[in-house]
Parts: structure tokens; C-alpha cells; sequence
């Protein structure tokens, strides 16, 4: 969860600590997500090596199992992935692991 609420009740949480004083840094809570892509693009993220499904891998050509697989696609319904098509889509975008889904060389 990157909600400001959330932030703040983590930073009220870590300031229980008695012996060690611990900041808990938010740099992009203040950002939309579009603001975020927008930033990633500048800085030259590769999206495509990156994932936010909250499902995991799931094949969709294998009825929306999780399986072991080469080819991973998001589930595209998710409030993350739902999020980030629609950040991507305010850059003007489509997103490359929604378009693509991520190959891994790994099983």
C-alpha cells in the first residue's frame, strides 16, 4: 500500500522504536502514477522488465492457471495492473508487459 495513510501510520509505527531512530522515506507517494511513468520514462525504465500484477505469472492461453511457464502475462484486472494501463494510457502509452507479457528464461 503507497497511501498517504498508510505511510503514516508505518512512520508511527517505526517510531515506537526506543533505540533507533528509523525514517520511513516516501519520495512518490505525493505522485499519481502517471506522474510516476511519466518520471520512469525521463529516466529511461525499462517497463518491459517490470511487473505489478497482484496475481503473479499466469498464462492466459492456459485458462488463467499459474503455472510454470516461459511467458508471463498480467491478469489485467487487478486494481494494479488496471492502475497502470490507465497511467500509461495518460503518457499516450500502451503498457509493454500488458501488450507483450515478460518471457523469462527461467521456468
Amino acid at each position: 500500500d503507497t497511501s498517504k495513510e498508510f505511510t503514516h501510520a508505518m512512520q508511527n509505527l517505526m517510531n515506537l522504536n526506543d533505540k533507533h531512530s528509523i525514517q520511513y522515506l516516501t519520495p512518490f507517494v505525493e505522485m499519481t502514477k502517471a506522474e510516476e511513468i511519466k518520471l520512469g520514462l525521463e529516466l529511461g525504465v525499462k517497463f518491459a522488465y517490470t511487473w505489478t500484477c497482484y496475481a503473479g505469472a499466469i498464462d492466459k492461453e492456459n485458462n488463467n492457471q499459474f503455472v510454470t511457464a516461459y511467458h508471463y502475462q498480467p491478469c489485467g484486472t487487478c486494481p494494479s495492473c488496471v492502475g497502470r494501463a490507465e497511467a500509461f494510457a495518460e503518457n499516450n502509452m500502451i503498457d509493454p508487459v500488458m501488450a507483450e507479457g515478460v518471457w523469462s528464461s527461467e521456468k
